[in-house]
């Protein structure tokens, strides 16, 4: 298949780690998933790094959701465009 459609990324569990925080691992990366109510955008999707001994957001997505089940679906949705057109800072190859 050509261009950026493609389906969602079923494939993918998520761990609960805690009330709005859930992990699941996308191409060899952990990614994170956590409600942010207080921000812009209610939950956001990110990996981690470490960075002078701490750890800090790395590959960041807002998501503009309102449920956690919204939000997982346009998590996958990211994760799936991205095998087509390389979007969340991938090279757009499959692992």
């Amino acid at each position: 298949m050509n261009g950026c459609a493609g389906h969602v990324n079923t494939a993918l569990s998520w761990v609960a780690l805690g009330r709005n925080l859930y992990r699941t691992t996308y191409k060899n990366d952990v990614w994170w998933l956590t409600a942010t109510p207080k921000e812009k955008h209610p939950w956001v999707l990110y990996t981690e790094r470490k960075h002078k001994g701490r750890t800090v957001r790395d590959k960041v997505q807002e998501i503009g959701s309102s449920t956690l089940d919204d939000a997982r679906h346009a998590a996958e949705l990211w994760f799936s465009l991205d095998k087509f057109c390389g979007t969340n800072g991938g090279d757009g190859r499959d692992h």
